[in-house]
């Protein structure tokens, strides 16, 4: 447990590692409050399991209220984290209650490996649920990491609650999940294998991803929000099973900002069954042109492939 006391401009850096250690527990770390300036946390190399039969709450690593402030970095990379037969993951391996980012303040989640078995129960191998960029150049990357569920439950690879930026430093403050491969199988119409539902003000990028799935939606998105620049593009979206027909990507209202750019571009999308009227690439419930959207506005879908 790692409770770092308030921290302020005056407060001195600290520079943190924990390091391949292996851990059989409930909950392995818990850290609150924020990380100070200029400081550094990092988390490597690690095997984690989360293994207690009774809990619905299993996790291996949780964040509970954590501030990143000016250019502090908090680097969770190449640790193995796993959800073993009988434990659920409701909250996530890694689970985040609130998450704030000030300026110049860098999240990493790097080259890690989620794991949940055949006996796990419902819920997200990564969960956040409040996510701050506050300020020039804050900045969220998830990338090169796998997600591999074999439960038939619906266990989700990436759950995001709600993530937004500041309207004046937008442009700056990005949230990426690039490079990372996801196998996610699940028996359930819920089992969408990455959600975001609410990322509002923010730059937000899902590109180069293998993802592979069987239920529900490859990507499902809530509402997406007045971003600057949104881009899914050169992933492969696989559906491993012919079942219930979806999207690959969904979303509920796609809400357009003037001087923005939204990408769908050079994915590759195929499935176990042919019929293309099963797959559409995108589907949105409702558009949204809010009134100052302009001609400098660009919405682009292009080099996409479909079975």
């Amino acid at each position: 447990l790692f409770t770092f006391p308030p921290a302020t401009a005056l407060s001195p850096p600290i520079f943190v590692t924990v390091k391949n250690n292996q851990f059989s527990l409930n909950t392995f770390l818990m850290i609150q409050n924020a990380l100070p300036e200029n400081s550094s946390l990092i988390i490597q190399g690690n095997q984690m399991s989360a293994n207690l039969l009774t809990t619905n709450y299993a996790c291996t690593l949780a964040l509970f209220q954590v501030s990143v402030l000016y250019n502090a970095t908090l680097t969770i990379s190449d640790n193995v984290m796993s959800a073993l037969d009988g434990t659920s993951v409701l909250t996530g391996l890694i689970y985040s209650q609130t998450l704030t980012v000030y300026p110049l303040g860098f999240v990493n989640i790097v080259r890690n490996q989620f794991n949940a078995s055949s006996g796990a129960m419902d819920g997200c191998l990564v969960r956040m649920d409040t996510v701050y960029l506050q300020g020039q150049g804050s900045n969220i990357r998830v990338a090169e990491n796998s997600f591999v569920s074999v439960s038939q439950n619906a266990v989700q690879a990436y759950y995001l609650t709600y993530l937004r930026a500041d309207l004046n430093t937008r442009r700056t403050s990005w949230f990426l999940f690039n490079d990372n491969f996801v196998n996610i199988s699940s028996s359930t119409a819920y089992g969408n294998a990455l959600y975001f539902n609410n990322p509002y003000y923010v730059n937000f990028v899902i590109d180069n991803n293998n993802v592979y799935y069987t239920t529900g939606n490859a990507v499902q998105f809530g509402s997406v929000d007045k971003l600057y620049i949104f881009s899914i593009s050169g992933n492969t979206f696989v559906r491993t099973q012919a079942s219930i027909a979806s999207a690959v990507v969904s979303m509920s209202t796609f809400i357009f900002y003037s001087n923005s750019t939204y990408m769908v571009y050079n994915n590759q999308v195929s499935a176990a069954t042919v019929n293309t009227t099963d797959t559409p690439l995108l589907q949105v419930g409702e558009f949204v042109f809010v009134d100052d959207v302009d001609h400098s506005t660009l919405i682009e879908s292009c080099g996409n492939t479909l079975p």
